[in-house]
């Protein structure tokens, strides 16, 4: 589903994250981690992900593989939570596809996955490149963020908003990630656009 012009391919970084999830006295919760100050997106809240790295595959051979595995390994380590590569309870739901708009000075193609906690797994943040790890009910998240409580980029945002409504129309996070198995990804391309003139 990777499929950009080559031009857009060179500016655009492969990465992929994975929206971490529990299930707890019926209310979903997501896991959000805050980003160190020396890091790009300094502060924001942020699901567990990177970019695919060379060890995750040959993208030219496997592009889907290599960004499971990307995930998987993003998720060890900065979350400290091991997934199996498959689309159920254990494993990873291919959830949505953000490609950061032109213009901006980094640019990323991502893939957003969503799994539930493994039993018997607990978070440990890496300390390096987040600083804090917390559940969070998605909408606390966007409360908090309305509020300026705490900084969410807008895909974060969004996915968020999604997995709250998604949670509500399903009930319970079992029915989630089987009702979502088939879900249709379609690259979400924003576009940056200047304030309106008067």
């Amino acid at each position: 589903t990777h499929r950009l012009e080559e031009a857009e391919r060179e500016l655009a970084r492969l990465s992929a994250t994975v929206m971490l999830l529990r299930e707890t006295a019926g209310r979903l919760q997501v896991l959000l981690q805050r980003r160190a100050a020396t890091l790009w997106y300094a502060g924001s809240w942020v699901f567990p992900g990177g970019s695919v790295d060379a060890a995750d595959g040959d993208v030219a051979q496997d592009l889907a593989g290599a960004v499971r595995r990307a995930a998987i390994r993003e998720c060890r380590e900065e979350a400290g939570v091991e997934l199996a590569d498959g689309a159920d309870a254990a494993g990873l739901l291919h959830w949505s596809r953000w490609i950061t708009p032109a213009g901006r000075e980094r640019r990323f193609d991502t893939c957003f996955f969503v799994a539930a906690l493994p039993a018997g797994q607990r978070i440990t943040g890496d300390a390096c490149e987040t600083v804090e790890s917390e559940w969070f009910e998605p909408e606390t998240a966007l409360e908090h963020a309305a509020s300026g409580r705490m900084t969410l980029m807008p895909p974060t945002r969004m996915s968020l908003l999604d997995l709250q409504l998604t949670h509500a129309r399903h009930g319970t996070l079992a029915d989630l990630l089987q009702g979502e198995r088939s879900r249709p990804i379609v690259p979400i391309l924003p576009r940056l656009v200047g304030p309106v003139e008067a």
